[in-house]
């Protein structure tokens, strides 16, 4: 059963619209949140499960951000991207909730509007960027930048993480984007046959579940999705939950892994996802339309 954590809870004044985006559940039991209300700029919150305690939470970015890309990490801080709207760059930190209410440290600066998550434990790094709404594009950013990303199409390599920031939608390139890094392994999303399309023909082409190795060859794991809007990997790398269209219907999905099995959670507008340190729960953005939007909770 989905329970209300958040949306409304933001004390805002009538006629005032919340939309909220990425979420990332921590290891100090809060969820963190990115908010808007109306067009002000957005905003960094945290609650805790049962919509208590909502509060005001500062990045340490270096900037004044306009908006926040959330990844929760393995080791329980979260991977905080911030758009620097007077340089259009992003800003990219480690936010360790339990010792400070700062970041601890930046892990470097990026051109454009990109989402980053890396694996603490190799230092793997990766990031989601965004040149249009409906084109995204994935990337490296540690020392095995030059380690390219491949996947199969039809005995061929397809090179899926090399791009140029500004090339137009309508490129011959294929859609990448939600890397997932697991260990040494990383899941992602691709969709080869975005190539040539733009706009909304763009976002609803199929996208893949793939997973690479260390060779970096993305092996298919499940296909079916349009549209993915968030996903999330437990900490156990055991379940992916991914918010998408599937089947016909824009709904929540539980991936388990590495077999691939998948169920519906819930059904609706959802987007941001974040499973819960134990992994029993997940939070997950559904939108309001009209009015505010919501964080729920689900159980796993």
């Amino acid at each position: 059963m989905a329970v209300l954590i958040a949306g409304a809870a933001s004390s805002c004044r009538l006629g005032e619209k919340v939309w909220i985006g990425d979420v990332a559940w921590l290891s100090d039991g809060r969820v963190y949140y990115e908010a808007r209300i109306n067009q002000a700029p957005n905003k960094l919150r945290s609650v805790r499960p049962g919509g208590k305690d909502v509060r005001d939470e500062q990045a340490g970015a270096g900037c004044e951000a306009e908006e926040y890309g959330l990844r929760a990490l393995p080791n329980g801080r979260m991977a905080v991207s911030a758009r620097c709207g007077y340089s259009g760059t992003t800003e990219v930190l480690e936010y360790d909730a339990g010792r400070t209410p700062q970041a601890e440290r930046r892990a470097g600066s990026l051109s454009s509007w990109v989402t980053a998550v890396w694996d603490p434990g190799t230092g793997r790094g990766y990031f989601d960027a965004r040149d249009q709404l409906s084109c995204r594009r994935l990337g490296r950013m540690d020392v095995d930048a030059a380690s390219p990303l491949y996947v199969d199409a039809a005995g061929d390599r397809v090179r899926v993480d090399n791009f140029t920031l500004g090339e137009p939608c309508e490129s011959d390139r294929p859609d990448a984007s939600w890397p997932l890094p697991a260990g040494p392994d990383l899941y992602f999303f691709a969709s080869l046959q975005a190539k040539g399309l733009r706009g909304d023909q763009r976002l609803l082409a199929p996208q893949v579940l793939y997973r690479a190795g260390a060779d970096g060859f993305g092996h298919e794991v499940l296909g079916g999705f349009a549209d993915v809007r968030g996903a999330a990997l437990s900490r156990d790398g055991g379940t992916l939950v991914v918010a998408a269209k599937r089947d016909g219907d824009w709904a929540l999905w539980r991936v388990d892994l590495p077999g691939g099995k998948v169920r519906r959670l819930a059904d609706g507008d959802y987007s941001g996802v974040s499973i819960a340190p134990d992994g029993k729960h997940v939070a997950a953005v559904l939108s309001g339309g009209a009015d505010d939007d919501e964080i729920r909770v689900l159980q796993l």
